[in-house]
């Protein structure tokens, strides 16, 4: 444990994160759960990959287990959206670990999002959230390649998303947090669907910033 802790980084990634990992792994054995947590934290804070972040919070789960981890930060977070969600958990877990909060975290089912805030009698409801973050992917829009009459497509899109945020607002007191929708990689009309009034590319672009207005007021 002690080569392991005084070694040095040569970069603040998932080298470091590893090594620091494991130098809490060794300290877990040795029974130093202080410490443990200590250099776990730090590895949560500098891992980059989905792998390490996994490693991390497995390691957590067994320190939380032997009552290492005595977090005075507790956050319930819901993760609902349009695309499976439960791969973001134990990186989500982790993440909020290394920034020193012991997160209990939901994730809804594959594009129910909708309902599971809607519906007060939901899964969602009864886990009571404390932040909501919705992950959307553009597709859930139902986008045509080109749209006619695109200022009320975009109107639409942005006050159905308005209403949700007011939704969990209203019943559940949760802070909402969402991303943006990405633009496709690959596009049926290439360039054109940046160029062309009612593009896809053009309108993703537009109702994303609609949803950065919207967040403002």
């Amino acid at each position: 444990a002690g080569l392991l802790e005084n070694l040095p980084d040569a970069a603040w990634d998932d080298t470091r994160a590893l090594r620091l990992l494991l130098l809490s792994k060794n300290q877990f054995r040795a029974g130093l759960h202080a410490q443990a947590c200590a250099s776990l934290q730090e590895a949560a804070k500098s891992a980059h990959s989905y792998r390490t972040l996994l490693a991390v919070d497995r390691l957590r789960e067994r320190l939380k287990a032997s009552g290492a981890i005595a977090s005075t930060c507790t956050r319930r977070i819901a993760l609902v959206g349009s695309v499976t969600l439960d791969l973001l958990v134990p990186a989500l877990r982790a993440m909020c670990f290394g920034s020193g909060i012991d997160a209990q975290v939901f994730a809804g089912a594959y594009d129910q999002y909708q309902q599971e805030i809607l519906d007060t009698s939901s899964k969602l409801a009864a886990f009571a959230p404390e932040i909501i973050i919705l992950v959307l992917d553009w597709r859930s829009l139902s986008l045509p390649d080109e749209a006619s009459g695109q200022s009320d497509l975009v109107e639409a899109r942005v006050s159905m998303l308005r209403n949700l945020w007011r939704h969990c607002r209203q019943h559940y007191g949760a802070f909402i947090i969402q991303h943006n929708f990405e633009i496709p990689a690959s596009d049926p009309l290439g360039r054109l669907s940046f160029s062309l009034e009612g593009g896809r590319g053009r309108l993703l672009r537009q109702i994303n910033l609609a949803l950065a207005d919207a967040a403002r007021n």
